[in-house]
């Protein structure tokens, strides 16, 4: 009875401690990953509001501007 537990640790621990390492590891990854892909999100909102901002800026002063062609630009939604 002795000599069968002892290798069936064995075997556990052979076919078992890789297993374990790998469930590790690939949760590490998806952990590192998922944070990594939400700081490039929070990165690409501020980058589109950014522009946001100029855009609304270059509108804003096309519609104060008496030049022919920030006027045409403006009627064609061309000043962003």
């Amino acid at each position: 009875m002795q000599e069968y537990l002892s290798e069936f640790l064995l075997v556990l621990s052979v076919i078992g401690a890789p297993i374990v390492l790998g469930a590790l590891l690939f949760y590490g990854m998806t952990l590192s990953e998922r944070r990594r892909s939400e700081r490039a999100d929070r990165e690409t909102k501020r980058v589109y509001a950014e522009e946001e901002r100029s855009r609304r800026s270059k509108e804003r002063e096309a519609e104060r501007s008496p030049r022919a062609l920030d006027i045409l630009k403006r009627r064609t939604g061309m000043t962003g």
